[in-house]
């Protein structure tokens, strides 16, 4: 009761600082509106003045929404344009400095550059103050960023145990489950699978969906995310018939919300294309 409590007088205050027509965007993004949020953050560049001291926030979300698009080029224009804008803010927003780091470094991940995401993710830890230890809930998911580049450069020791040293802050800090929470068993799977630990991997995999599927629109893009990593674990353990069923369900909600280009979408395509041949079906 008392975790609830703190968590509740955490967000009631994280609300109250955050402007209502920001939030209305980011609301937007939650449901994988992801169009509509863009629209309505251009918008709000257009009617605010040059100096408005939200424009660094707004280039910062919309640089999340073309991510989300898989707009890649876009996204690292919005990022750079609101790293020069924070930039000036220094040292008071150094931890809204920090989180730009990390949304650039995500696109780089995004994009296979593991090496500058990693370069771009540790600086983002200084400004963050991690070494502090006075973790929230941006701070730990920062930390699902960073391990997610440690196993893209196949530095799987370390992406586990920053795995497992944030699950521990998501079991005994927060009340209920998590979107990060969500993210960090997700990560966990990744390693794990990489490590040959196939049925803890599947575990993983498991509970990151039945997070997703509870705390965001059954359509989300990161369910369908998740959905796709078990259909690749099935598929490699050779159970064709249940790879399929988890590709297609991650297909089909990607057909939904995600661009045709997108490059999630054509993974999806191609594995269920491949499953199909598997199992002697027809798509």
């Amino acid at each position: 009761a008392q975790r609830s409590r703190e968590y509740d007088a955490y967000m009631h205050q994280r609300l109250s600082e955050t402007n209502a027509t920001i939030l209305y965007g980011r609301v937007l993004a939650h449901i994988s509106e992801y169009s509509l949020a863009v629209q309505h953050f251009h918008r709000l560049l257009r009617k605010l003045p040059v100096n408005h001291e939200d424009r660094p926030n707004i280039h910062y979300q919309l640089a999340r929404m073309y991510r989300f698009l898989g707009k890649h080029q876009q996204a690292i224009h919005y990022f750079k344009c609101a790293k020069l804008l924070y930039r000036r803010l220094l040292p008071q927003h150094s931890y809204e400095y920090g989180t730009v780091l990390a949304g650039l470094g995500t696109v780089y991940m995004e994009l296979n550059d593991s090496k500058n995401a990693l370069v771009v993710l540790e600086q983002a830890t200084f400004y963050y103050n991690c070494d502090s230890n006075n973790y929230n809930t941006e701070t730990i998911f920062h930390f699902n960023r960073l391990s997610y580049a440690y196993y893209l450069e196949k530095q799987y020791d370390r992406a586990l145990e920053l795995n497992y040293k944030t699950l521990i802050f998501y079991k005994s800090k927060m009340p209920t489950d998590h979107p990060g929470h969500a993210q960090t068993y997700h990560n966990l799977g990744l390693v794990q699978r990489a490590m040959g630990m196939v049925n803890e991997a599947l575990v993983s995999f498991k509970e990151a969906l039945r997070m997703r599927e509870v705390l965001l629109a059954p359509t989300h893009p990161y369910v369908a995310r998740t959905c796709y990593q078990i259909g690749l674990l099935f598929e490699e353990c050779k159970d064709y018939p249940l790879a399929y069923e988890f590709a297609s369900k991650a297909l089909r909600i990607q057909q939904l919300k995600l661009p045709s280009d997108h490059s999630e979408l054509i993974l999806s395509n191609e594995l269920v294309e491949r499953l199909s041949i598997l199992n002697n079906t027809t798509v």
